[in-house]
């Protein structure tokens, strides 16, 4: 199972097995509301997470809710990163 969980400022993406001390992915927390240059207006950690085979779709979708709600002003279109997800990856 994977899992996020933010610890330090920082968001740890946990499969089994793993620790906070060693995840299988990380990201610093005040990077997440970056905007991908490739997709104008579009998530690029989202993005990012959804080219991963190991992940879950609905760990990303949990994830964008949160980014949502701990950055509301990033300034990200959400209903275009869910379309680029649900339809590229």
């Amino acid at each position: 199972m994977v899992h996020f969980q933010f610890d330090r400022g920082v968001l740890c993406i946990l499969q089994e097995g793993d620790t906070l001390e060693y995840p299988s992915y990380w990201i610093p927390e005040r990077q997440l509301a970056e905007i991908d240059d490739d997709f104008s207006e579009c998530s690029y950690w989202i993005l990012q997470l959804g080219g991963k085979d190991w992940i879950p779709r609905d760990m990303l979708y949990r994830l964008a809710r949160e980014i949502q709600q701990r950055f509301p002003q990033s300034g990200i279109d959400w209903d275009k990163t869910f379309y680029i997800l649900d339809n590229v990856f």
